[in-house]
C-alpha cells in the first residue's frame, strides 16, 4: 500500500518552489495569461512527474491550465497549483495549492496548501483530515460559525456570506468549521482536493437537485454543490429552497 506521508513532503517543497517563482514573476508584472499560460502548466507537469515516480507509472494528468493529458494507468493527478490566482496577483490573500489524486474514479489522497499562511490541509480517504497535524473534526467542533454561507461563483441572499475567490479554501474553511454550508458552481478541478478534505471532517455534498454528489475525477466537469453537515444542509435547503431553485433555472 502506498504511503501518501512519503510523498507528502516532496509535494510541500514542490509548492515552496511554485511560491517563491510565482513571486518573482509576480515582481517582473507578469500577465495573467503567461501566468496560466506558461508557468502553471509548468507547474503542472513537474508535479506530475513528482507523482508518477512516486506511484511507479506515468498518471493521467488532470491539470486546471493544462487540461487533461492521459497517463498509463488508473492514477488521476487532478491539480491546480496556483488556485486564486487572480488574489495572488493583486496582493490579497486566499491562493492555495490544491493536489488530489484519484484511482478508479475515487479520490484517496488530497493537500491544500493555504500559500499565505503555509497552512498543510491534507485527507486520505477512510483516515480523517487535518490542518497543520491537527483533526479537522476536533477543530470545527470547537469552533462557532463565522459565516452562514461559503459562495463559489453564485450569490444567494444572507447577510452573512462570503466568497474566497479561491474554490480549494473555501471548502477547507468550511471543514474546520468557518461557515454553516458551503454553495458553488465551479469544475471539478477546482473543488478536487477540498472536496475529500471536506468528506473527511464529516461532511458530505449534494447537488442543486439535492441529490447525494460524487465528484467526477477523469475529465473536466461543472459541479454544481452544495455542503454541510447532514443537519446543517436539511436546515439550510429549508430556509433556501425558493432561491436554490431560482438560482439553478438561471444557470441551468
Amino acid at each position: 500500500m502506498l504511503s501518501f506521508k512519503d510523498l507528502e513532503n516532496r509535494i510541500v517543497e514542490h509548492a515552496r518552489k511554485v511560491l517563491e517563482e510565482a513571486n518573482k514573476l509576480k515582481k517582473s508584472m507578469i500577465s495573467p495569461i503567461a501566468l496560466s499560460t506558461i508557468y502553471k502548466r509548468k507547474w503542472e507537469a513537474e508535479v506530475s512527474s513528482i507523482v508518477s515516480e512516486f506511484i511507479g507509472e506515468k498518471v493521467t494528468l488532470l491539470g486546471k491550465d493544462s487540461g487533461l493529458i492521459k497517463g498509463e494507468g488508473d492514477w488521476v493527478c487532478i491539480c491546480d497549483l496556483l488556485d486564486g490566482s487572480k488574489n495572488f496577483l493583486a496582493d490579497t490573500k486566499f491562493y492555495a495549492y490544491s493536489l488530489a489524486l484519484a484511482r478508479k474514479g475515487e479520490i484517496s489522497y488530497s493537500i491544500v496548501i493555504d500559500l499565505d499562511k503555509m497552512w498543510i490541509y491534507r485527507a486520505e480517504k477512510g483516515r480523517g483530515s487535518t490542518l497543520n497535524g491537527k483533526d479537522l473534526k476536533k477543530i470545527a467542533s470547537n469552533r462557532s460559525y463565522r459565516y452562514e454561507i461559503i459562495t463559489s461563483n453564485v450569490t444567494i441572499p444572507s447577510p452573512e456570506s462570503i466568497t474566497m475567490k479561491c474554490s480549494s479554501l473555501e471548502l477547507c474553511a468550511l471543514a474546520q468549521g468557518s461557515a454553516w454550508v458551503a454553495l458553488g458552481d465551479t469544475w471539478n478541478i477546482d473543488i478536487a482536493a477540498g472536496y475529500l478534505i471536506t468528506l473527511e471532517s464529516g461532511n458530505i455534498f449534494v447537488d442543486w437537485n439535492f441529490k447525494p454528489l460524487n465528484l467526477p475525477v477523469n475529465s473536466y466537469s461543472r459541479i454544481m454543490y452544495i455542503a454541510g453537515s447532514k443537519k446543517s444542509l436539511a436546515e439550510f435547503i429549508k430556509k433556501y429552497r425558493s432561491e436554490l431553485n431560482s438560482l439553478r433555472s438561471k444557470l441551468t
